[in-house]
């Protein structure tokens, strides 16, 4: 058998950060959960997740949190940058 990925926080963490991967967990969670060390009940939460709701969500997070958007720091803890 083949080693497990990781168990629900592992495969959350990648929804939240592979829109590929969250889009086959909406569509094919059986597929999309196959690698991953989870329980019965978890697949059976998932499979009740409304699709279109969670689209909307992350379009709405991903909107209003781009990392172009966040400020600049203009400190640094590092010696070398406070040394300047």
């Amino acid at each position: 058998m083949a080693e497990k990925l990781g168990g629900w926080d592992a495969m959350l963490g990648r929804a939240v950060r592979d829109a590929g991967f969250r889009e086959q967990l909406l569509t094919d969670p059986d597929a999309a959960t196959r690698a991953y060390d989870i329980t019965e009940d978890q697949l059976a939460d998932l499979k009740e997740v409304n699709a279109e709701a969670a689209r909307n969500f992350f379009r709405k997070v991903g909107a209003e949190h781009k990392p172009s958007l966040r400020p600049k720091a203009d400190w640094c803890t590092d010696k070398q940058c406070n040394d300047r």
